[in-house]
């Protein structure tokens, strides 16, 4: 089930290698690369203290993603807010109303269950009764 992407090299800059290369410590080196979903994990990760600059460009990057199909658009909307999906017109219904069909689907799942629940203790009942 898992799906093959493209050889990339991707690099995770942290604020330590950002604070050398300020200082002008252009020796200083990235650690090893990292595999591309931990990088994609890492970045979408951020996305929630992002400025709404930054987000913009997150959700074109995520939109070119998608369209160049190296990351499967089921990955998005697996790992990602409903909002954030709506916002790169990856979903068509908007948040708010996803949650709320999230919520009746939930709700009429747990009442088959319990339905179910019930009607098999009360087929044990009946066979106890046989007996």
């Amino acid at each position: 089930m898992s799906t093959t992407l493209p050889p990339m090299e991707c690099l995770y800059v942290t604020e330590e290698f950002l604070r050398e290369l300020k200082g002008g410590n252009h020796s200083f080196r990235l650690p090893h690369p990292v595999p591309i979903l931990r990088f994609l994990y890492e970045l979408s990760w951020n996305l929630l203290t992002m400025t709404a600059e930054y987000r913009t460009r997150l959700i074109k990057l995520a939109k070119w993603l998608v369209e160049s199909a190296l990351v499967p658009l089921r990955f998005f909307q697996e790992r990602c807010e409903e909002e954030f999906l709506w916002e790169a017109e990856m979903i068509k219904i908007k948040a708010q109303d996803l949650k709320g069909k999230e919520v009746r689907l939930n709700t009429r799942l747990l009442y088959q269950q319990t339905k179910f629940n019930l009607l098999r203790e009360e087929s044990e009942g009946y066979a106890k009764l046989v007996c």
